[in-house]
């Protein structure tokens, strides 16, 4: 199970790479802050990418060619991403968005997650609370805000 996660996720991430060339004003930006800004949101446009292979009806996800519940991935040993995932999907799939929406979604995952220096003026993955930073870009914490926010927002009439 771990190889054809890997492979998947292998082919995921280049995706990702391709799409981030295409993005406006991506390849202007110097190769570094190409390098951060794929670094830190790279699993995040993965993930957006991943609802698309989402069912929310019966909570499965398309995956070497059928459809796999939670339980399958939760071999993996890493029950509370497995989770935070799902409900990250069923969260996004909700808004219904079409693929224009999605690809424009994920450009703005990606660019916003990055600490590039010629991105700072649209940084926004530390927040305020309780006067202290938090680090949105982590992991489960950024996937939950994510799933939270997706959450908010009522789907399109």
């Amino acid at each position: 199970m771990w190889q054809q996660c890997a492979i998947q996720i292998t082919h995921a991430i280049q995706y990702v790479v391709e799409f981030a060339k295409r993005i406006s004003g991506f390849m202007e930006l110097c190769q570094n802050d190409q390098i951060l800004l794929l670094k830190s949101g790279c699993l995040e446009v993965v993930l957006v990418r991943m609802c698309r292979a989402f069912n929310p009806l019966n909570n499965t996800v398309l995956f070497e060619g059928k459809y796999g519940g939670m339980q399958m991935f939760k071999a993996l040993g890493c029950d509370d991403l497995v989770s935070a995932v799902f409900d990250f999907a069923k969260s996004l799939c909700s808004l219904q968005l079409t693929e224009e929406e999605i690809a424009l979604f994920s450009a703005a995952v990606l660019i916003s997650t990055g600490q590039c220096v010629s991105c700072r003026f649209i940084k926004i993955e530390n927040v305020k609370e309780g006067g202290h930073r938090r680090d949105l870009g982590s992991g489960l914490l950024w996937l939950r805000f994510l799933g939270r926010s997706c959450a908010r927002i009522s789907p399109p009439p």
